[in-house]
């Protein structure tokens, strides 16, 4: 993924969190999924969610060659040296996100490929989401699993597949925070 575009916050401005009310941090689906999906999906509840599965699947649910994939500034990184754009900070998030244009195919084979060495990351995606807006992976920092809207295709095919393990959740479900 050495094909990675580093992009500005404004490429996530369309994306509306519901807030996380009094206790300040995401605990439910719809604060880090927006709630604009027709269903939602948990994947993973291991050690790691398995990015690349997941692409697999929902390559096949989307009009777009590229994406935008994000990480947690400071997440698995040794300060993400010369990160030239500015941060993204979700409304329901206390940190912020490094952004950054990929080609989504070379993403499911390339995701896994852990460290990236030009930036400094060496942890898994924060988030996912192709340019048509089809579909949006969130991973929470303090969560075993990642969170998946989509159209009832793509979450129909994310469940039906071998892998990655998927469950149907709803908006408003408890994250399983660890």
């Amino acid at each position: 993924m050495e094909k990675l575009t580093p992009v500005g916050p404004e490429v996530a401005s369309w994306v509306q969190l519901d807030p996380t009310g009094p206790v300040g941090v995401p605990t439910r689906v719809a604060h880090i999924v927006p709630r604009t999906y027709e269903r939602f999906a948990r994947i993973g509840g291991s050690h790691r969610v398995d990015w690349g599965g997941a692409l697999e699947v929902l390559l096949g649910h989307t009009t777009s060659s590229t994406g935008i994939v994000g990480w947690w500034e400071g997440r698995g990184s040794d300060g993400l040296r010369g990160w030239p754009q500015p941060k993204w900070r979700p409304a329901t998030h206390d940190r912020n996100c490094l952004l950054a244009e990929v080609d989504l195919a070379d993403a499911a084979s390339e995701l896994m490929a852990i460290p990236l060495s030009r930036w400094g990351i060496s942890s898994d995606p924060t988030l996912l989401f192709p340019a048509d807006r089809a579909w949006f992976i969130f991973e929470e920092v303090d969560v075993l699993c990642a969170h998946v809207g989509g159209a009832a295709a793509a979450i129909e095919s994310l469940l039906a597949a071998p892998r990655p393990p998927a469950v149907e959740v709803s908006p408003d479900d408890w994250l399983d925070l660890h």
